[in-house]
């Protein structure tokens, strides 16, 4: 009984960790949404909206070499998938960073 109580404020712990990390994203705060969203895919969150504002923060910021590595794992997991914008951010990083003669791997 103790462990699954322990199990269910994780998980509501976590969940308002998410929804911190979404907030400060769609206010824009992108400094501190990356901060929220380093946290939880360190922590061993790889789901693809975690990954994805992250790595959307990173070229919002201009940091496109850490938006890039980000882009790069969500376009080899989720290739078949990938929404056109995002293939097109990834491409943005990948020329900005002058990798234009193979701008998708």
């Amino acid at each position: 009984m103790a462990i699954a109580i322990i199990l269910v404020q994780r998980a509501m712990a976590q969940d308002r960790i998410q929804q911190r990390a979404q907030r400060y994203y769609e206010d824009g705060d992108y400094p501190e949404g990356i901060k929220v969203y380093t946290g939880i895919v360190t922590k061993g969150d790889s789901s693809y909206q975690a990954i994805r504002n992250l790595a959307d923060s990173y070229l919002k910021m201009s940091q496109y070499e850490k938006a890039t590595q980000l882009y790069d794992k969500i376009w080899r997991a989720n290739i078949d998938m990938l929404p056109l914008e995002d293939v097109y951010d990834y491409a943005l990083c990948l020329r900005t960073m002058g990798s234009c003669k193979n701008p998708i791997p």
